[in-house]
């Protein structure tokens, strides 16, 4: 929804009250591509406004701040309109950006390995000082700045089929190398090369 208070041009919510499948017009594509465009920009100045208050009050010399997403969202990639289901990237792949006065958080320092917002846990605990949760497969993020400290591992995958449960679910694996594998329902299967095919268009089940 815009954030300046006008009236967008296109009423999702009411389309989201509509059954699954709704027709959408490219003029009713590219409008709502626009305002999630726009809602990526305003958290962008949020997340501004808060790390700006926590400077400008001295509380950012001793802070630790975390920001990531729980899911990204489908703009007509593989046929699902403005929505989050599947387990395709564009809804795995959110960000993690990570503020902290640990020497080892260099600014635009990037971690080439796949992590999991099941890491947030560790990772805050990590900079209280505080021991660790156990027996989870939450890893501190700064830990993988060490180098080979922390083995690359595989990561389960799970999702849904459409926008509701009822659809029926999917699950797979991701590979520390970048394939990933897709089970879907009645056995349908999908392979892909992430490094060749980061848009996952070409599904290599059939040929491997």
């Amino acid at each position: 929804e815009p954030r300046d208070g006008r009236i967008a041009e296109v009423d999702h919510r009411a389309i989201l009250a509509q059954e699954p499948g709704y027709p959408y017009t490219e003029a009713e594509r590219t409008a709502l591509r626009k305002l999630y465009a726009e809602e990526v920009e305003y958290t962008d100045q949020m997340v501004d406004l808060l790390l700006t208050g926590l400077r400008e009050r001295g509380a950012l010399e001793n802070a630790t701040v975390l920001f990531t997403a729980d899911h990204g969202e489908s703009l007509g990639e593989h046929g699902i309109d403005f929505n989050h289901h599947g387990v395709y990237d564009t809804v795995l792949r959110v960000p993690m950006i990570l503020w902290s006065t640990d020497a080892r958080a260099t600014a635009g320092t990037r971690i080439d390995r796949m992590v999991d917002v099941a890491d947030v846990a560790n990772t805050l605990i990590a900079a209280s000082g505080m021991p660790l949760l156990s027996k989870t497969g939450s890893v501190p993020l700064l830990s993988h700045v060490d180098g080979d400290r922390v083995p690359p591992q595989p990561t389960f995958i799970q999702g849904r089929v459409g926008a509701s449960l009822s659809e029926g679910q999917l699950c797979g694996i991701r590979s520390p190398r970048s394939v990933k594998y897709i089970l879907g329902q009645e056995g349908r299967e999908e392979l892909y090369d992430l490094v060749a095919d980061p848009g996952e268009l070409r599904n290599l089940a059939e040929d491997q």
